[in-house]
């Protein structure tokens, strides 16, 4: 990441986030989700390598080439990760202050912070989360990407078919493994039986059988204009291509296929975070 743009997220974290006595210090790159620290180990280094970073007032410079390679999605988050310090028992975040409030803090960063990155994120739509610990942020980043995975997935849908959302029929069926693990999502035009698109949604948390999974995936699909939608209520198994270990969705006979757009389509990447 260019330093000029790591001086202005610096600079709006200072000024809407962080407390008055809080230092600030960033890493200079925007991770994938496989490339954050695996375990607290690794977590640990880094947090040590920004807090000498944080004390000297400067940021954290990594080598791009030394990050483990990611695969492209058509949705996908990034981590900008830092760390603040302050004096022991002063305030570190905004809203500890006594005139400050967390949700005014957190609108003016996804707006500043938002328009600090816009040059950087030319032609793509992006949202800002909240700033938060370590993995908290990471959970809740996995949480608000399910929905947004929904709606990248039917706008591109839209644009590689020409076709509309409610031209779109969506296809929701649970997997499990020893339990149930997550529920996906497949699409195809009208009543054809040919799935052109996949999504994962994930289980998280306490989030299980007895939760209302299917109900939320409707919601976000029918706020995307997709209204033509089969739920399918049995078991299908957790199964993956062998050749490139996509994961399998189910068709509307409850089969387990590949997806794939048709030959004279736009094609999108194997897998959508």
């Amino acid at each position: 990441m260019a330093a000029p743009l790591l001086d202005t997220l610096r600079t709006q974290l200072g000024a809407h986030v962080m407390s008055a006595d809080a230092r600030l210090a960033l890493a200079d790159y925007l991770f994938s989700p496989d490339q954050l620290p695996r375990g607290y180990v690794e977590a640990r280094d880094l947090s040590d390598d920004l807090g000498e970073a944080a004390l000297a007032g400067t940021d954290l410079k990594l080598e791009a080439e030394s990050m483990s390679e990611t695969s492209s999605f058509l949705s996908d988050t990034r981590y900008l990760i830092g760390i603040a310090i302050a004096p022991r028992g002063a305030a570190l975040f905004r809203w500890q202050e006594a005139d400050g409030a967390r949700e005014d803090a957190v609108k003016q960063w996804q707006t500043q912070g938002a328009a600090a990155l816009a040059p950087m994120m030319q032609g793509c739509a992006y949202e800002l989360l909240a700033p938060n610990a370590f993995h908290t942020a990471c959970r809740d980043a996995d949480r608000a990407s399910r929905a947004y995975s929904l709606h990248a997935s039917v706008s591109f849908l839209e644009g590689a078919l020409n076709t509309k959302a409610s031209g779109l029929r969506a296809i929701i069926a649970p997997f499990h493994d020893q339990q149930l693990e997550e529920y996906r999502i497949s699409f195809t035009v009208g009543e054809s039986n040919e799935v052109v698109h996949g999504v994962v949604w994930a289980l998280l948390g306490a989030e299980d059988e007895e939760s209302d999974i299917v109900g939320e995936i409707e919601g976000v699909l029918r706020s995307c204009g997709v209204t033509d939608i089969l739920v399918l209520d049995h078991r299908m198994p957790m199964e993956y291509c062998d050749d490139c270990g996509a994961p399998m969705y189910a068709d509307a006979d409850g089969q387990p296929v590949h997806a794939g757009l048709p030959e004279d389509g736009e094609q999108a990447p194997a897998h959508l975070h």
